[in-house]
């Protein structure tokens, strides 16, 4: 499966605007662009205003509208005029659908207020309707707006996404091992018992990736995803009384684009004090001895640690095999067995995806000696 994190979504876009923020670099940011939080009649919203990615959301149903300059010849300058200027003409359209036309949902029209305040009117896309606009930002002006404006929308914009989420529990167990699972309608993370050491960091890591899965189903939504079939979870994968592993999951899901998206992501957690694991320092050369060099004739070369790998790969039949030397190798975590490497190919070749086992003693002649301490505190129950 692709990776999709955080956060992955928003990274996804990023790289979409990078070029765009890049060309604004080197100019001072418009004075009217930020986060902007207040009222449409009498309903409270949340507003981000920027030249790559305006958009907004009413706090109480939480799914966001994009916002364009009205100018039909050429939207994004108009937009960005009027975010220098403080005269706003915008359309209100929703989420882009694949194949289907943008649908314009309503009309706003802004002028500067009061200092660190738009004000203006919304009206329905006949016109019928109209209601006030009043705004206030958020953001700092100087030049923490600078580097806020530069992130397209800054995470006060999203806070509030993050303050609505809130989850049930109810008892689990894996391995033996008792917690709680907590659960909201789009996401379940799993809680620790409070008297365990570890509970003191990975609780609070797990209500915060809850939150962040708030986050990213926004942003599935506003970019073309209907969000229905959102299901991501942070579960136990292995857990003995030195170490625990966590596995980050989304399911397929679609967000616009080409193609589906879903991720899978595992971490090892140390559970006498709740720290991640690097389990990369457990091998000799860490992650580059897991990677395909390239000669000085630009031609492959497998290390020993990576032919081991490609050997015990499950997946080595047809175009999985042949594209063997773009195959990715995720963080390993141990088990009682050995050390479990997951394989990552690109969107077309998902299928390929697996898992690769090497025992502890096939790992032997590869460990640091925290690797080794590592094998033996793995076995253990």
């Amino acid at each position: 499966m692709m990776p999709f994190s955080v956060s992955s979504l928003l990274a996804r876009l990023s790289l979409l605007i990078a070029p765009l923020a890049m060309a604004h670099a080197a100019e001072p940011p418009p004075a009217y662009a930020g986060v902007w939080s207040g009222t449409i009649g009498k309903s409270a919203v949340m507003v981000c205003l920027s030249s790559n990615t305006s958009q907004y959301y009413y706090r109480k149903m939480r799914k966001g509208l994009v916002l364009n300059g009205a100018d039909a010849t050429d939207p994004f300058k108009a937009l960005e005029a009027g975010l220098r200027s403080g005269h706003l003409h915008l359309l209100e359209q929703k989420s882009p659908v694949p194949g289907q036309p943008d649908t314009v949902t309503g009309r706003w029209q802004m002028q500067p207020g009061a200092v660190g305040e738009l004000v203006g009117t919304w009206s329905d896309s006949a016109g019928q309707k109209t209601w006030p606009i009043r705004l206030q930002r958020l953001n700092p002006s100087g030049p923490q707006a600078q580097e806020q404006w530069a992130e397209d929308c800054p995470s006060a914009y999203f806070q509030p996404l993050k303050d609505a989420v809130h989850w049930t529990t109810k008892p689990a167990a894996f391995a033996g091992k008792s917690y709680q699972m907590m659960s909201t309608p789009f996401a379940d993370a799993l809680q620790l018992p409070a008297e365990m050491p570890a509970a003191r960091k990975i609780n609070p890591m797990a209500q915060a990736w809850l939150k962040e899965q708030a986050v990213a189903l926004y942003s599935c939504r506003i970019n073309g995803g209907t969000g229905e079939d959102w299901s991501a979870a942070l579960a136990p994968k292995g857990w003995n009384d030195k170490f625990l592993v966590l596995e980050d999951s989304l399911s397929e899901v679609f967000c616009g684009g080409a193609h589906g998206n879903a991720s899978l992501g595992i971490s090892t957690f140390d559970l006498d004090n709740g720290a991640k694991v690097n389990t990369w320092g457990w091998i000799k050369g860490g992650q580059k001895a897991a990677e395909v060099a390239v000669d000085k004739d630009y031609q492959p070369t497998l290390s020993r640690l990576r032919a081991l790998l490609e050997k015990h790969n499950p997946r080595t039949d047809g175009v999985c095999g042949e594209a063997a030397p773009q195959m990715s190798i995720f963080d390993p975590y141990p088990t009682a067995k050995g050390l479990v490497f997951n394989t990552h190919f690109f969107h077309a070749l998902r299928a390929c995806n697996d898992e690769i086992i090497l025992s502890w003693k096939q790992m032997a002649p590869f460990l640091t000696p925290a690797g080794q301490a590592a094998a033996q505190q793995a076995v253990r129950p």
